[in-house]
């Protein structure tokens, strides 16, 4: 979840905020993690994604240029079982990623530059 939530930071506020449709999808996908009993965020609520982030995992920052650390460890795991877990998280990662970015019908280029890189990253191993 936490990778996720950097995936977020990373492709919502490179168009000066969040969008109401990017803000929908996030929380979506926060009720589909942590259930419905959570409280919704608010476009307000970004700094919270930060702080979300950094608690989960005060360590290290994702960037566009790393592979999630959670496809780092399916990887690890799938050559030992002989499983493809790594390619699911992939794809979970690619999928959100496009969602978030074609949330807001509003494609910045910026955020395109970003989605490629991350794509990039996604499927180079």
């Amino acid at each position: 979840m936490g990778e996720l939530t950097m995936t977020v930071l990373l492709l919502t506020d490179t168009d000066t905020g969040v969008a109401a449709r990017e803000l929908e999808l996030l929380n979506e996908m926060r009720h589909v993690v942590y259930g419905y009993g959570i409280p919704e965020l608010s476009a307000s609520d970004y700094l919270e994604l930060c702080r979300e982030f950094l608690r989960i995992h005060p360590e290290r920052r994702m960037t566009i240029d790393h592979l999630p650390w959670s496809i780092r460890l399916l990887l690890a795991y799938d050559q030992e079982h002989g499983t493809k877990y790594a390619d699911k998280a992939r794809t979970i990662f690619i999928q959100f990623a496009e969602a978030l970015v074609e949330a807001d019908n509003n494609e910045h280029p910026v955020e395109a530059i970003i989605l490629a890189n991350f794509k990039d990253i996604l499927n180079a191993v």
